[in-house]
């Protein structure tokens, strides 16, 4: 998370947490790679999504390629699962590199959580 573009988080997090959807507002585990990507997550949470939503979000360190770390997000039971691309350009991988990993991290969640 910490080299995601973070126009693309706070427009995803608004949305999910607009106050017209209240009601409905779901519990969200977000998954990213190191330490530091769980602070500035965190961080990023504090400031960018709204105050009474705050207690759904759950950062974990992990990776969607292990499926421990999968079962800890509960990935087999949520009602949605998104992969989010770097689109900072800052992890310093090249398009198709960024492509094929995200790739292979959907594969691992669909075949272990396939439902």
């Amino acid at each position: 998370a910490q080299h995601t573009d973070e126009s693309l988080l706070i427009a995803f997090f608004t949305e999910l947490y607009h106050r017209v959807y209240k009601d409905n507002w779901p519990e969200v585990v977000v998954l990213v790679c190191t330490e530091e990507a769980v602070h500035f997550f965190n961080s990023f949470v504090l400031l960018n999504v709204e105050r009474e939503a705050v207690h759904l979000v759950t950062v974990l360190q992990g990776s969607p390629l292990l499926e421990a770390d999968l079962n800890r997000c509960s990935c087999s039971t949520a009602s949605d699962i998104y992969i989010v691309s770097d689109t900072s350009g800052r992890s310093n991988l090249a398009a198709a590199e960024e492509d094929k990993q995200n790739i292979l991290r959907a594969l691992s969640v669909r075949r272990r959580c396939a439902n």
